[in-house]
């Protein structure tokens, strides 16, 4: 079903947006920031999306791949999910080297 939403130009962004979500939680961490990447070439507006992305890097712990996605304005992060809460506290708290506090979300 999510693969035809993603098929149909008025639900892709939020089609791969999910199915990046779900690739994620599921350990897919590839193909899960291949689909995040394409909901944001559709739509580029998506601090979800951004939140996703960094947390992919956060988790890998490659922090400047996390900042390229978390650095963005504190204010366009929502915090509705724990997963963009983690992501308000990076941004909130800039760039951090591995071993920080951080490094622990």
């Amino acid at each position: 079903m999510a693969q035809t939403a993603a098929a149909n130009s008025k639900t892709a962004p939020d089609a791969h947006f999910y199915l990046g979500r779900i690739a994620r939680q599921e350990g897919r961490v590839e193909e899960a920031a291949t689909e995040l990447k394409r909901s944001l070439a559709l739509k580029a507006d998506q601090p979800d999306a951004l939140a996703e992305l960094g947390q992919i890097g956060v988790q890998a712990r490659d922090f400047s791949h996390a900042a390229d996605y978390l650095d963005q304005p504190c204010a366009e992060i929502q915090t509705t999910t724990l997963r963009t809460s983690a992501a308000a506290v990076v941004c909130a708290h800039g760039r951090r080297a591995p071993g920080t506090a951080v490094a622990e979300i």
